[in-house]
C-alpha cells in the first residue's frame, strides 16, 4: 500500500488470492473493516508524502532561488560586500592624517627648533659624519635606526651629521642646506610619545618653524623645516622620504 491505493474488495485477483490463503472462508468483509482499512491506507499515503525523496526538496529550493525575493537578497549581500571593499580602498588611498599638534610638549618643540638654529649658526658641537653614506654609523651610538634620506634631487645638499642631545635624549641630527635655507632631520626615541606610539604622526609650527614627524619601531623621525617652509611642504617631504631609515 505504499502508493496509498486500496484494491476494491470485489477485485477478482484479490479474491483469488484470499481463497488460496483461506480456503472455505467467506470473502465478504464487514463495512466497518472496509472503512478502517481505507482510513489506514490514507494515513500511509500521508506518511509517504511526508517521506518524499530529496528530489522534491531540491525542486522547492530551485523554485526559491528563482524567486524575486532570493535575487534581491543576493543583490543586497553583493552590494554590502562591494561597498565594504570600496570603503577599504578609499581609506587606503587617502592622504596620511596627522594625529595631533600636541604630541610633544611646547618646550620640547622649542628645543628641536633651537637644535636647527644652533647648527645653522655654527654653535652646535662639530659634525662627526661628513658623508651621507656614512650616516648609518650613528645608529650604533643611539641603538636605533637613523632617518637619512638623499635629498639631492630636490636641491638639498647634505651638510654633515652628529649625535647631539635634544631634551636630554640622544638624537642623530642630519643637516641639509639649499641656498640660505637649512633643515634638520632628527632621529629620537619613540618612547617620547608614550605607549602605542607605532605609526603615530604629528605636526607643529613653532615660532614660524614647521615640524613634522612619525614614529616607527623604536624611532621618532622628524623634519625641522627651514624658515618660510609651510607645514604642508614639510609633511610632504616626510611622506616622500619616510622609508629612508638606515642602520648598521
Amino acid at each position: 500500500m505504499s502508493d496509498g491505493t486500496v484494491p476494491p474488495f470485489d477485485d477478482p485477483a484479490l479474491k483469488a488470492a484470499l481463497r488460496r490463503a483461506l480456503p472455505g472462508t467467506s470473502l465478504k468483509a464487514p463495512a466497518s473493516l472496509r472503512e478502517k482499512i481505507a482510513a489506514m491506507a490514507k494515513g500511509d499515503a500521508a506518511q509517504t508524502v511526508a517521506r518524499m525523496p530529496a528530489s522534491a526538496d531540491v525542486a522547492g529550493r530551485i523554485g526559491f532561488r528563482q524567486s524575486a525575493g532570493y535575487k534581491v537578497m543576493v543583490a543586497a549581500v553583493l552590494l554590502v560586500g562591494f561597498g565594504f571593499l570600496g570603503y577599504q580602498l578609499y581609506t587606503m588611498n587617502q592622504p596620511t592624517k596627522y594625529d595631533s599638534q600636541t604630541a610633544l610638549s611646547d618646550e620640547f618643540y622649542g628645543q628641536m627648533v633651537a637644535a636647527r638654529e644652533q647648527r645653522e649658526s655654527g654653535n652646535a658641537t662639530p659634525d662627526t659624519v661628513t658623508a651621507l653614506d656614512q650616516v648609518k654609523t650613528l645608529s650604533t651610538e643611539i641603538s636605533r635606526g637613523v632617518f637619512a634620506p638623499d635629498l639631492k634631487a630636490e636641491g638639498w645638499a647634505f651638510g654633515g651629521a652628529a649625535v647631539r642631545k635634544i631634551g636630554g635624549y640622544d638624537a642623530a641630527q642630519l643637516y641639509y642646506t639649499k641656498g640660505d635655507q637649512s633643515i634638520l632631520l632628527v632621529s629620537l626615541p619613540s618612547k617620547l610619545l608614550g605607549s602605542g606610539a607605532e605609526g603615530a604622526r604629528y605636526d607643529k609650527v613653532v615660532a614660524g618653524t614647521a615640524i613634522a614627524g612619525f614614529a616607527k619601531g623604536e624611532g621618532l623621525f622628524c623634519i625641522i623645516g627651514a624658515k618660510g617652509m609651510g607645514v604642508d611642504e614639510v609633511k610632504a617631504m616626510l611622506e616622500r622620504h619616510g622609508s629612508s631609515i638606515v642602520r648598521m
